[in-house]
């Protein structure tokens, strides 16, 4: 209802794991009732512009800066098991 209502939503974690942690947020928001590109946007977008790196993150396009978590299959196909994270090298 919140998000209907036009509430901010924004997902965040400081696990060892944000990844799998952000994951599992996306799949509670979605669960909720909110839909799956919602939920998406909520865990990208809205969290970077929650802490005000909305400029230059949450989003990938060119001139943008990206922390990208990478799963070696799709981690919505089954969510109560989702596939091992991939750790991309920082370049």
């Amino acid at each position: 209802r919140m998000d209907r209502a036009g509430v901010r939503l924004a997902t965040g974690s400081d696990t060892e794991e944000p990844g799998r942690a952000v994951l599992d947020e996306v799949l509670l928001l979605h669960a909720a009732g909110i839909p799956m590109w919602r939920a998406l946007r909520i865990a990208t977008l809205f969290a970077a512009e929650a802490v005000g790196r909305g400029a230059t993150h949450g989003t990938v396009e060119a001139g943008r800066r990206a922390n990208l978590v990478l799963f070696d299959d799709d981690p919505l196909r089954r969510p109560a098991r989702p596939p091992p994270i991939r750790r991309p090298r920082p370049r």
